[in-house]
């Protein structure tokens, strides 16, 4: 059933809803670029001028909607008639886990015209790349060994495909770790739609295991003003490397795959298909101590920035 809203008839919803590190940001600066496609195509993506242009040029985006104004974001928005709304932002993920993004969007919408793309990643490689994303963004300062204790995103992903079906809301679910070199063609299929390519290919990368190091320690910091403006530069401004991977002991990470083995087994006995891989832990694991090393761009970078606030 089409819904009216405030005179205009909408003809359903889509909403990509993550989860985090599953390139977002690559696909909000696609989705910025083709606004004219999704338009002709029967989309309304309603997307702040400011946000936008950030998407453009390549710089971390979340989408179009903050995941607190949901319901805020889908009283204000109208669409012309007969166009989709899209919605996007990974940050929705977890409370359409909780339940609560379900039962916003069905104040609005009927199950039948509402479509959720979830896109995953395997575990391991989501706890180091969601470990290491909020250390950049000054929100953890512990170790790698701590992060991956507490992370239980399989347990998550269940919710979400029980809380959908329970709804009667169609889901589709992909997982990025097979999917990266073919994000667009996913999501384009998803919605019928030819996507522009970004003009940079790589977006909001990862830090690697040493600047993850330093960005820890000075996030211990984080109070001294000058710190803060040193930490947002390293953030903003990191040279176009290949990151590799932080690592723990070998135990570890065993007892990592251990503790989530049920949860994965659970997402699986759901969709009645392997969603994720079996994973190589080997580039995540050392013996002693982990080793930092700097590439002569980092040195430079790293140098620059402490000059600039000396």
């Amino acid at each position: 059933m089409k819904l009216e809203k405030q005179g205009v008839i909408m003809a359903g919803i889509k909403i990509h809803i993550g989860h985090g590190k599953t390139g977002s940001s690559y696909l909000q600066a696609a989705l910025a670029a083709s606004e004219a496609e999704l338009s002709l195509a029967g989309y309304c993506y309603p997307l702040h001028e400011q946000t936008k242009q950030k998407a453009l040029r390549g710089e971390t985006t979340s989408g179009n909607v903050r995941d607190d104004k949901l319901a805020e974001f889908l009283t204000k928005n109208s669409c012309p008639p007969d166009h989709k709304l899209l919605v996007s932002n990974e940050g929705l993920f977890l409370r359409f886990a909780s339940g609560e993004g379900i039962n916003t969007v069905l104040e609005k919408f009927s199950p039948p015209d509402v479509s959720i793309l979830l896109m995953v990643r395997n575990p391991l490689e989501n706890a180091a790349s969601s470990y290491l994303q909020a250390v950049q963004k000054r929100t953890f300062s512990g170790h790698f060994e701590s992060a991956l204790r507490s992370f239980n995103q399989p347990a998550n992903v269940a919710r979400v495909i029980r809380n959908c079906r329970n709804a009667g809301i169609d889901l589709e679910v992909k997982n990025y770790s097979r999917h990266r070199h073919e994000i667009l063609k996913v999501v384009s299929h998803w919605l019928g739609v030819d996507l522009n390519r970004p003009k940079q290919e790589t977006i909001n990368r990862s830090l690697t295991s040493t600047e993850a190091e330093i960005q820890r320690r000075l996030n211990k910091m984080a109070r001294d003003p000058k710190v803060l403006a040193m930490t947002d530069r390293i953030i903003e401004e990191l040279p176009d490397i290949i990151p590799d991977k932080p690592k723990v002991a070998p135990e570890v990470i065993s007892a990592f795959f251990d503790r989530i083995r049920e949860q994965v087994d659970e997402v699986h006995n759901l969709l009645g298909v392997e969603l994720y891989q079996r994973e190589n832990s080997e580039p995540y694991t050392c013996l002693g101590k982990p080793k930092y090393f700097l590439e002569s761009e980092q040195i430079e970078f790293i140098t620059k920035i402490m000059a600039s606030h000396s």
